[in-house]
């Protein structure tokens, strides 16, 4: 017998902030995924034990305009977060 987990399934999303040259963005950039704010290495980072649904974004960076966004997050999605920043 084989009982059914409890906890919901978990996904992970990628995101990648790129300037326009090409490369990581300075290091001032700023990430807020759902409320919270999340630490960018080289323009990049793993958001883990996310549930399926809809998740909002901002990334902010000095001289650069802001992105504020959506991403839907669970089974047959991209998860991910591709943004590169324009002047």
């Amino acid at each position: 017998l084989t009982l059914a987990s409890s906890q919901p399934q978990t996904y992970t999303v990628n995101v990648t902030v790129s300037a326009p040259e090409g490369g990581a963005p300075a290091p001032d950039t700023s990430l807020i995924f759902n409320d919270e704010p999340v630490t960018l290495t080289e323009g990049s980072a793993t958001i883990t034990g996310l549930v399926a649904g809809t998740y909002s974004y901002r990334i902010t960076a000095e001289g650069y305009v802001t992105v504020e966004d959506t991403v839907t997050v669970g089974e047959g999605e991209e998860n991910a977060v591709n943004v590169t920043l324009s002047v």
